[in-house]
């Protein structure tokens, strides 16, 4: 059973340094590699990752996964070497985009794996698929939770039924995909699955007890998330100069109707299809134990009432018909859902 997630931001960004730089190598728009100090950070969270300081019982990643975009398989690549293990491209925590302007064409998407392994050799697994997909179109903040709540659904059950020994992954995503409260610059934030509350548990006030947990907190302060403990938001004592370059939701530029501003696209003609794939994956329905708001609402095929912002956690009612998800996902439905927001 998957037990532990760190979730970890890309490094230092170059057009922080010089503006001037809006791609990288892959040629893609708003693509920036890290800067010379970004690499540095991303080194010394590998170090953190792959090493964890003694007398915490941090566990070690089994399993690493990250966004296709340049800077955080940049970053990334560090830990899955120090570890490794190759490293699994997933565009369910891709880099978050407000809504396209019209006739300004769609916001960028990095490619799979078979395309980059030519700027990263020998460390991309090519047979991974990505679990979701963020629409191309752009995504209000509610359409971003609705996301990467589908995503943490879908990808927890998928990692549990394709890779049963797995307890520890790590996720190399954006400020927005992560859904922390305030991220830096390869800072990470942890989280513990929560374990079933036992009376003996609550009275001793051991970790897990009904979603909480006694374990220290970077800040000290503990948040809890779905059937999720964040231990700890945003740790940065493992890099040289700290946080850096922080970022939370409350740093969002509203226009005058309160809504986020929107953004232009990459400029090009768009052709029908061109925004697919949308939401789910194909295939990864079988790995979902609760409503998905977001890819029929996506891709403009939401039915009547079906309304992203209400947020629907419980199995449909079509769930009761032949159920063809994997059998230990099957025993999950009667119950424990996993409906976490990261």
């Amino acid at each position: 059973m998957l037990e532990n997630i760190y979730i970890s931001r890309h490094g230092f960004r170059s057009n922080w340094v010089d503006s001037s730089i809006t791609t990288s190598v892959t040629g893609m728009s708003r693509d920036p590699p890290l800067a010379a100090h970004g690499l540095d950070q991303a080194q010394e969270l590998a170090k953190f990752l792959a090493n964890p300081p003694p007398g915490e019982g941090l566990p070690v990643p089994d399993l690493v996964f990250s966004s296709p975009f340049y800077r955080c398989i940049q970053t990334a690549s560090y830990t899955a070497k120090r570890l490794g293990m190759p490293l699994k491209l997933e565009h369910g925590v891709q880099e978050w985009y407000s809504q396209v302007l019209p006739d300004t064409g769609l916001h960028p998407r990095p490619g799979h794996a078979e395309h980059l392994k030519q700027f990263f050799p020998d460390i991309l697994d090519e047979q991974y698929r990505s679990t979701v997909y963020a629409s191309r179109s752009g995504e209000s903040v509610s359409e971003l939770q609705a996301r990467c709540d589908l995503f943490i659904d879908a990808f927890v059950n998928r990692i549990e039924a394709e890779y049963p020994n797995v307890k520890t992954v790590a996720i190399f995503a954006h400020a927005a995909s992560a859904k922390e409260i305030r991220a830096g610059c390869a800072t990470t934030s942890f989280y513990r699955r929560k374990l079933p509350s036992t009376s003996n548990d609550a009275a001793q006030g051991e970790p897990g007890t009904n979603g909480t947990s006694t374990q220290p907190t970077a800040n000290g302060t503990k948040s809890t998330v779905g059937c999720w403990d964040c231990l700890w938001n945003g740790r940065a004592d493992y890099l040289t100069q700290g946080e850096e370059r922080n970022w939370g939701f409350q740093d969002i530029i509203l226009n005058a109707e309160g809504h986020v501003i929107s953004d232009r696209g990459d400029g090009n003609p768009v052709k029908p299809g061109d925004d697919q794939p949308i939401g789910l994956a194909p295939g990864m329905e079988i790995y979902l134990t609760r409503e998905d708001v977001y890819s029929p609402l996506k891709r403009g095929t939401a039915g009547p009432g079906q309304d992203i912002e209400r947020a629907v956690l419980s199995m449909t009612s079509e769930s009761s018909a032949k159920d063809t998800r994997p059998p230990a996902l099957q025993r999950k439905a009667s119950g424990a859902m996993i409906e976490s927001r990261m």
